[in-house]
Formats: C-alpha cells, structure tokens, sequence
C-alpha cells in the first residue's frame, strides 16, 4: 500500500489530525551497495512526491519524513553518497514547485553533519518557502 494514495485519503476521511508522519523503512540489512538499492531509494523519493500531493490534495498540514538517521552514516559509502545526491537533486527540482504549491520546508536534525552542498541547498530552500503555510514538509 502507497502512503501518498491509500493512507492519507483515508484519515482525512475519518476525521484523524491533519499529520502525518512517515518513516523510510528498509527492506534489507545487506551492505553491499548495488544499483537496486540506489534504484530502491529512487523509487522511495517518487512513493514521497505522491504522499506530498495527496497532503496537499486532503488538507494535511503537516507532514514530517524520517529520511536518514545517524545509523545510515555505517552503510557504505557509496550509498551514503547516493542518499546525498538524491536530496540534493530533490532539493534543485523542487524548489520553484514547493514555492509555488505553498510548501514550506523544515530541516530536523544535524544539518551540520551533511555535506556542505546539501546543507547549503536545505538552507536556500527553506529560505525560498519560509512564508508558506499550505503544507509543512519536516525532513
């Protein structure tokens, strides 16, 4: 079941609170790093944009991602550095469409422990979005 499409929909129907929190679970423990599991975190970050839609479709104002925990600095790290570059290519694409669509975007967490383009990026971003109300997206 698809958080963005199943989960959301429904507890805005029985009147649950407008939040909604999300945690990127694995599926695996393996530590050898291959292209399905670059190809699996991709695959999440498109499971993220639906949920996103679907919040801003119900009227959920709140919606916080667990994305990566200081445990996930142990994988290797050629993954860690693909988890990296998928935030900072979420972060250049969606910019003018958080802007534009009322997201604002908050960062929790140890930003000072990311490299220092995605911490420069979140901080543009939130910058960009900080007068928005409609949705706020906690990473």
């Amino acid at each position: 079941m698809d958080v963005g499409e199943a989960v959301v929909p429904a507890l805005v129907a029985e009147g649950q609170p407008l939040v909604v929190q999300a945690e990127a679970v694995e599926q695996g423990r393996v530590q050898v790093m291959d292209v399905h599991r670059i190809a699996g975190h991709e695959a999440g970050s498109k499971s993220i944009e639906r949920c996103v839609q679907a919040c801003l479709d119900t009227g959920v104002q709140y919606l916080t991602l667990y994305a990566f925990s200081s445990e996930n600095w142990k994988r290797p790290a050629i993954e860690v550095n693909a988890l990296m570059l998928l935030l900072e290519n979420f972060l250049n694409q969606k910019r003018d469409e958080m802007v534009r669509e009322g997201i604002r975007l908050h960062h929790i967490g140890r930003i000072q422990e990311l490299p220092p383009v995605c911490q420069r990026k979140l901080r543009e971003v939130m910058e960009a979005t900080a007068s928005n109300t409609k949705l706020h997206l906690v990473l």
